[in-house]
């Protein structure tokens, strides 16, 4: 199910335009009120912030659509906090990447080799 462009927020009844991976997801992060609302239930759950910790952040839209793909393929529940943010105004506030405390430990180890790219070039220099 995809949701429609524009939406009601659940708790503060915000309008609130949605990002094409909003819509896909079914999670939508209310900027009026700061919550995270789950469409995938019926009705709409309105996730409790209070379970979520900060894992990590980055600067770089290549980074995050692969921490994105691990934590999604691993079935990690998290949100990203300021994701569209980074598209309108880059290098200001990164995208964060807030992840359930009830897997914070399997998201450490998923992404404990994880080579970032904050400025889009790797800061590894192997020599050869």
């Amino acid at each position: 199910m995809k949701l429609p462009e524009y939406i009601v927020c659940t708790n503060c009844e915000s309008e609130l335009e949605l990002s094409e991976e909003e819509r896909i997801s079914g999670r939508v992060h209310c900027q009026e009120c700061d919550v995270l609302i789950d469409f995938n239930f019926e009705p709409p759950k309105i996730v409790n912030k209070g379970n979520y910790v900060e894992l990590v952040s980055s600067l770089n839209q290549g980074d995050i659509g692969i921490l994105k793909s691990i934590l999604e393929d691993a079935n990690i529940d998290y949100y990203v906090f300021g994701e569209n943010f980074l598209s309108v105004d880059p290098l200001i506030q990164p995208a964060r990447f807030f992840i359930n405390e009830n897997q914070l430990e399997e998201a450490k180890e998923l992404l404990k080799d994880f080579d970032f790219k904050i400025w889009g070039t790797s800061n590894n220099q192997n020599e050869k």
